[in-house]
């Protein structure tokens, strides 16, 4: 069996967090397919150039390209990252026993989840909003001059807030200009319990846990894509 080391990855990956909007249309699969043809050069890295705007609750989010940010889908940088970035992939089978064998006889698909862990190390009130997962209405300037974010209960029967995904790592093959693994999820949502603490001797950083949950407005209902780019 042959045997490539260019198979091996190592890097962290470059991450983004965007708006979602169910309200695609064209093709299906479209959020895949704008982000593919806005990035032409087929470096999906491109979008890593923006930042945050310096103005809180103006303009957090910035489009790839500006032929791709109608209000359907703008994607943010959230800058450094600690810890690269975790995926895990869940099912849950049940089983069927019978009398005759020891062990199960079938296993049945009956639930599934897929989640997607990262650690922001960029403390600012953008990546903090994106954590607790509240609408961009509650950043925004202070009344004594300085900028807010604030605590928000929300309501009883509150849907969680839904974002885009994007995430860039190097994929497997020898190098070239581009050798990437895009990962791309339509919708991400921050659901657990986050935990950062202002310490004498350590950054404070943000860690994120995002759910994922089947687009169904695409052609089939997907957790997202996983794309390797030659």
């Amino acid at each position: 069996m042959a045997q490539n080391t260019n198979n091996i990855l190592v890097g962290a990956a470059n991450v983004a967090v965007g708006s979602y909007s169910a309200d695609y249309t064209g093709t299906s699969d479209s959020l895949w397919s704008a982000v593919k043809t806005d990035v032409g050069d087929k470096n999906f890295r491109n979008w890593s150039i923006f930042r945050p705007s310096s103005t809180p609750g103006a303009a957090a989010s910035v489009a790839i390209t500006p032929q791709f940010g109608a209000g359907t889908c703008t994607f943010r940088d959230v800058g450094l990252t600690q810890e690269g970035v975790e995926i895990q992939y869940q099912p849950d089978f049940g089983e069927v026993e019978v009398d005759q064998i020891l062990d199960a006889a079938k296993l049945f698909k009956q639930k599934m989840t897929v989640s997607v862990a990262t650690t922001f190390a960029e403390a600012t009130l953008e990546n903090l909003l994106t954590v607790w997962a509240q609408s961009q209405g509650t950043l925004g300037p202070d009344q004594i001059g300085g900028d807010a974010l604030y605590l928000v209960p929300g309501e009883l029967g509150q849907a969680p807030l839904e974002q885009a995904l994007l995430f860039v790592g190097n994929a497997p093959g020898t190098i070239s200009t581009y050798k990437q693994r895009v990962y791309l999820a339509s919708r991400a949502l921050s659901v657990e319990s986050s935990t950062s603490g202002v310490k004498r001797a350590e950054a404070t950083v943000f860690p994120v846990t995002f759910r994922l949950l089947p687009d169904t407005a695409a052609s089939y209902s997907a957790y997202g894509r996983v794309v390797d780019i030659a």
